[in-house]
């Protein structure tokens, strides 16, 4: 239409089937495209958690591989990174540390049993738990202050009390403020020093009763001896060897002989003896007749 005048019709023929085609071409791009897209943020991704995070894990991997070989000194640097990774990365790190500590603990533990196994008295007890407290809590104690920890030992190891006590002295004293750590050491030494004083009490006990046993041995006025089966005596005392005419104990135990034998004045005697030992396994007011060294013979009344 022109200045209200009709000039005709125009006609635009488009055919189907390449739009169709054309359509088909355009959908092929954009997901050829989103494909691409896909991938390459893919790749950008890996490459991005690889620089990021491959590095740190081998490193952990490394440190954890130097602890399983011993080596609790080990440690995972991680910077300043705070993602969960570095979390991560510092909860490891921590760990060991605490595996350094207990270990160190043990082996200051096991040391300490060691030593107090081999102590003599009470005051060599103390003397090395001193020295075990000195350098676990860090204390330089003058010997006026230990002697107070010779007190606290003295009167509250076995105690449940004790560890307290020893943390509160170490505060006391250099205002430490004492560990977790240091609170279940303290317990386990406590445990340690109580046992050993227990054991030392009781060599104590039986050194006594052993000199006991000895002064009565020695100043008996009976003859006790020991004998083997085959006659040698083992152990005599003075009055045994007085009473077969020695001049010693140690006269009769350094014969090898059997002594004894030459002294019965009837063989089966000393047979019947053995006898009744043996099946009642013991003897009681048995009499026999003995002969001297110089020949003279005496009864005795063996049990």
């Amino acid at each position: 239409i022109v200045d209200n005048h009709f000039l005709g019709t125009l006609y635009i023929k488009i055919h189907s089937d390449e739009i169709n085609k054309r359509k088909k071409e355009i959908l092929f791009l954009f997901l050829l495209g989103s494909l691409l897209t896909i991938i390459l943020t893919t790749l950008l991704e890996g490459l991005l958690v690889h620089l990021i995070f491959v590095p740190r894990l081998e490193k952990t991997s490394s440190v954890l591989k130097k602890v399983e070989d011993g080596d609790l000194t080990a440690r995972i640097t991680n910077g300043k990174t705070s993602d969960q990774l570095g979390l991560l990365m510092e909860q490891v790190n921590s760990m060991i540390s605490t595996i350094e500590l207990n270990t160190h603990d043990l082996r200051l533990l096991n040391k300490t049993g060691e030593d107090f196994s081999k102590a003599l008295s009470t005051k060599e007890i103390e003397d090395i738990t001193i020295d075990v407290i000195e350098n676990h809590l860090s204390l330089s104690l003058t010997q006026e202050e230990k002697n107070d920890l010779r007190q606290i030992i003295n009167s509250s190891s076995g105690h449940i009390s004790f560890a307290n006590e020893l943390l509160a002295f170490a505060v006391e004293k250099n205002g430490n403020q004492t560990e977790k750590n240091s609170r279940e050491f303290l317990q386990t030494l406590n445990k340690l020093i109580s046992n050993s004083l227990k054991r030392e009490q009781a060599l104590e006990k039986t050194k006594q009763a052993e000199k006991k046993y000895r002064d009565l041995f020695a100043s008996a006025v009976e003859g006790i001896f020991r004998t083997t089966r085959s006659g040698q005596i083992l152990i005599a005392n003075a009055s045994f060897a007085k009473m077969y005419g020695y001049n010693s104990s140690e006269e009769v135990i350094s014969s090898e002989e059997d002594i004894l034998s030459k002294h019965y004045v009837h063989l089966e005697d000393r047979a019947h003896l053995f006898e009744q030992l043996v099946l009642d396994g013991k003897v009681t007011d048995l009499e026999i007749q003995f002969r001297r060294n110089d020949g003279s013979l005496f009864w005795a009344s063996v049990s």
